[in-house]
């Protein structure tokens, strides 16, 4: 069957898989014309992030945390499902903290993934506060979950170790991020 290129510019009479190789090449795609289904992805690249913007009810606090075992603290949970295979999620959460007592406080907080694996780099990321005021310190926790290819809820949880309770304060901004590894 003979190619043709009609006046409208489409072309009939063309096979499907009957361009040779090297014929279509990037720079004579249309932008967008590549779905994100077709992309391939680069190592390190940033496939999708989750996000979970809480407030307390009243928009105040969380309430006083003085639980002395591993407790998941309200609201601070994030579940994704990986559009790659084997890849790492990167955790993280932002809060305010404060308490109303003039002693030192200490508190563990640490991610945990659906199977209540502690996914924190270290033993435990705490805390010490005195009585400085509302929100005052600023907890960045992070965490990394590496070869991941299937849905997952991560949990933020906090422990007093010592001390008197602390409050989280509104909001609190959590994230989880997939990386293709």
């Amino acid at each position: 069957m003979p190619v043709t290129i009609n006046g409208d510019g489409s072309i009939t009479g063309l096979s499907v898989g009957g361009l040779g190789s090297g014929v279509v090449n990037e720079a004579t795609l249309a932008n967008g014309a590549v779905t994100q289904a077709k992309r391939t992805f680069a190592t390190g690249e940033v496939l999708q992030v989750v996000h979970n913007h809480f407030s307390y009810s009243g928009g105040a606090h969380s309430g006083l945390l003085t639980n002395g075992s591993w407790t998941d603290v309200v609201g601070l949970s994030l579940s994704i499902t990986p559009i790659g295979t084997n890849s790492t999620i990167i955790l993280s959460a932002n809060c305010r903290l404060g308490s109303s007592y003039g002693s030192y406080i200490t508190q563990y907080f640490k991610w945990v993934d659906s199977s209540g694996n502690n996914l924190t780099p270290y033993n435990n990321n705490f805390v010490f506060t005195t009585n400085t005021g509302t929100g005052n310190i600023h907890l960045p926790i992070t965490a990394s979950h590496t070869n991941v290819s299937s849905a997952q809820t991560y949990k933020l949880q906090h422990q007093m170790g010592g001390g008197n309770g602390l409050y989280i304060y509104s909001p609190v901004i959590c994230s989880a991020m997939e990386i293709k590894s």
